[in-house]
This record gives C-alpha cells, sequence and structure tokens, in this order.
C-alpha cells in the first residue's frame, strides 16, 4: 500500500460547483473577486506515486521552476490514514466520496448506479466535459486497461450513466471519453469542453516512471493549453497534483491554482475526505 497524496480535491469540486450553481440559478459558492471574470475553463491534470520530498528541483525542474512561482499550494492535505489505492481517490474527485471503493478493480466489478456526480451535474447544467486520456483508441468505451492506460486514473468510466452501465460501445462515454490526442486539435479548433480531465498514461504521470519523466511531459504539455486558450478566452488553469508513495501518511505541497482563480476561491485546506 502506498501513502496518497491528494492536494485541492475540494477546490476542484468548488470551481465546478461555481459554475454549475451559476447555470442553474442558484447562489454561487464563492463570489469573484473583484475586476475577474467568471471561470469559463477548467482542466485538470493528475500525477502519481511520490512523495513531495521526492520532487526536488534537481527531478523536477519545471515544477519549481515555473510552476510553484506562478500557482498557490497546499500544505494541509493528508491522505486518509491506511487507504491508499488510486481509484477510491479519483471516484472521491468526481463524486465527493468513495462510494465503497477500497481497490483498484475495473469498473465491471466497482461501477456505480448513483447519478450524483460531478459530470451528471454540469451536463444537466449545460456545462460541457470531456476525459482526455492518453493511450486509448477513441473507438470503444475505454473500461479496460489497455497499453498505459488504467481505468483506476479514469474515475468517468465507473459511473454507469456515463457508460450505459458497462457498454464498451457506449457512444456517450466514447463521445466523452476521448484519447489525449486529440486535445491539441480542440484547442485548436476553439472546441475545448468547459471541465476537461487530463490524464498521462502510467509512464508520464510519473506512476510507473521517474519524476523527471513526469515533469518533461508537464513542461511539453501543460504551456499548449494557455497559449492557445488565452488568444480566445480568459484561462483558467487548475493543476492537480496528487502523490502517493511508501512513507508516512504525510502532507504534500503542489503548484495548484492561478493567482486569479485563487483569487476566487479562498478556502482553507482540508484533509481529503476519501474515508
Amino acid at each position: 500500500m502506498r501513502a496518497l497524496r491528494a492536494i485541492l480535491l475540494s477546490s476542484c469540486i468548488l470551481l465546478l460547483a461555481a459554475a454549475t450553481s451559476s447555470a442553474q440559478g442558484k447562489p454561487a459558492a464563492s463570489a469573484p473577486a473583484a475586476g475577474l471574470p467568471p471561470l469559463k475553463t477548467v482542466f485538470l491534470i493528475l500525477m502519481e506515486n511520490h512523495n513531495w520530498s521526492q520532487i526536488d528541483p534537481a527531478s523536477a525542474p519545471y515544477i519549481h521552476k515555473t510552476l510553484l512561482p506562478l500557482g498557490a499550494h497546499a500544505e494541509q492535505y493528508f491522505n486518509p490514514p491506511g487507504l491508499h489505492p488510486s481509484e477510491p481517490n479519483y471516484i472521491w474527485l468526481e463524486a465527493g466520496g468513495s462510494l465503497g471503493i477500497t481497490n483498484d478493480a475495473d469498473p465491471s466489478a466497482n461501477h456505480q448506479s448513483t447519478v450524483d456526480h460531478l459530470v451528471t451535474l454540469l451536463t444537466k447544467a449545460g456545462i460541457s466535459w470531456k476525459s482526455y486520456q492518453e493511450d486509448i483508441s477513441g473507438t470503444t468505451c475505454p473500461l479496460t486497461s489497455v497499453a498505459l492506460y488504467a481505468p483506476k486514473h479514469n474515475p468517468f468510466v465507473f459511473f454507469d450513466d456515463v457508460t450505459n452501465t458497462n457498454d464498451p460501445h457506449s457512444a456517450n462515454c466514447i463521445a466523452h471519453n476521448r484519447p489525449y490526442a486529440e486535445l491539441a486539435a480542440d484547442l485548436q479548433n476553439n472546441t475545448v469542453a468547459r471541465y476537461n480531465f487530463l490524464t498521462p498514461n502510467l509512464c508520464n504521470d510519473m506512476h510507473d516512471c521517474s519524476v523527471s519523466t513526469g515533469d518533461t511531459w508537464l513542461s511539453r504539455e501543460v504551456p499548449k493549453i494557455p497559449a492557445r486558450r488565452r488568444q480566445r478566452h480568459r484561462f483558467e488553469r487548475l493543476l492537480h497534483r496528487r502523490h502517493h508513495g511508501p512513507g508516512r501518511d504525510l502532507e504534500s505541497r503542489q503548484p495548484q491554482l492561478r493567482q486569479s482563480a485563487r483569487e476566487h476561491f479562498q478556502q482553507p485546506a482540508q484533509r481529503h475526505a476519501d474515508q
């Protein structure tokens, strides 16, 4: 078992909750800071498998020299003691709880019938979403591992209303879970969704490979997003970094929100709630 580092889960939910509430005519979770327009687009990137002490400047120069100076970070987020698989925490990020899942089994075993989860609420509110996953084909609903893709890092495929209950041919699932390579064209064509969940493969997210591998991937991919989006819309980037590794259940410090996003949502740090 490995010690999970789950950072700013609540902030991500708050960002999208504000957008959802506004679209439904309900009060937003937090008023925008003076002079700043509402958030329009969220990009969520998850990295894996290393304690913050391993994310040193030599191994991760892009994180330290570029992302840390640009963003806010949380220092009081802790993994739930004794519960360290990836999957329950990705489910928590999507549904606000682990829904009883305590392992990394595929959707065939751990699929959920609830419709009370983030992307369904976004859809009902008229807010678009898409999950971009490295190493999937885009021709089937990605319910099983292929190459260096793992369903445990893609929470949406665990919900029956997304997958038509584990149907590999589900048009809804296929439309919302796309190969990561398609992101570049969507950005270029200005067809990117408002909520975008980006998952590198098991090597590029540092899970199976080195910190430097993940840092290099971030340095190559993250700049592509604002460079294209800022030509058309005000851009907010949320970089969610999630670490688990051997050792104690400790907090970690990670770059999270650009300054403007941080001013929108000033929230106290909270313990990760996957119980």
